[in-house]
């Protein structure tokens, strides 16, 4: 079975199409908001390496989905 990718373009026309609104919309499309309630605790991991390099998520993506 193959796995569902899904993709967002870090360019952006307008507000709407930002890259912060676009990681909202990931978060709901791959249905991660049906598996997760409001008040659960859950993880989320920020840093795949050191601080500063590329493999940083930002905390404001984050609060998009939290």
């Amino acid at each position: 079975m193959r796995s569902k990718v899904y993709f967002a373009g870090a360019r952006a026309q307008s507000r709407e199409t930002s890259l912060l609104n676009k990681t909202g919309k990931l978060f709901k499309e791959a249905g991660f908001d049906k598996i997760m309630k409001e008040d659960d605790l859950v993880a989320i991991k920020l840093h795949f390496g050191e601080g500063g390099n590329t493999r940083f998520i930002r905390p404001i993506y984050a609060r998009q989905i939290v």
